[in-house]
C-alpha cells in the first residue's frame, strides 16, 4: 500500500539489481533518469497508477531483463530508445521481457517490440509523434 511518487533518490543506489514496487498505490511519473541505474537487471512498477511518459532514459538500461510496467496509466508514444534494450541484448527475444499492457500508448509503437509485449492498450494524449 506505498502511496506517492517513486523516490528520485533510488537512482543513486548504484549497486541496485532488483527493485520490486508493484501491486501498490504509485502515483506520478516514473523518474526520468531511472536508466542511469547501471546494474538494474528487474524492474516491476507494474499495478500502480503511475502516469506520464515512459523516460528515453529506460533503453540506457543494458543489463535489464525483466521490465513490467503494465496496468497503469501511462500514455504518450513508446521512446524508440526502448529499442537498446532489444539491440544490446543478444537474443533478447528469448531473454528479455517487456510488459506494457493495460495502459494508455499511443501507435505507432517502435517496430522492435513484439506485439505480445505491448498487449491491449487504451490510447490516451496522442498528439503528433
Amino acid at each position: 500500500n506505498i502511496t506517492g511518487e517513486i523516490p528520485t533518490s533510488i537512482i543513486d543506489i548504484d549497486s541496485l539489481t532488483y527493485l520490486a514496487l508493484n501491486n501498490n498505490n504509485l502515483s506520478g511519473p516514473i523518474p526520468e533518469d531511472i536508466g542511469s541505474i547501471d546494474n538494474l537487471k528487474y524492474l516491476f512498477l507494474q499495478q500502480n497508477q503511475l502516469s506520464g511518459k515512459i523516460p528515453q532514459s529506460l533503453g540506457n538500461l543494458e543489463k535489464i531483463r525483466l521490465l513490467y510496467l503494465h496496468t497503469n496509466h501511462l500514455s504518450g508514444y513508446i521512446p524508440e530508445s526502448i529499442c537498446n534494450i532489444y539491440e544490446n541484448n543478444e537474443n533478447a527475444e528469448y531473454f528479455f521481457n517487456l510488459m506494457l499492457e493495460y495502459n494508455q500508448f499511443c501507435s505507432p509503437y517502435p517496430e522492435c517490440i513484439p506485439e505480445h509485449h505491448l498487449g491491449i492498450q487504451f490510447p490516451s494524449n496522442c498528439e503528433e509523434p
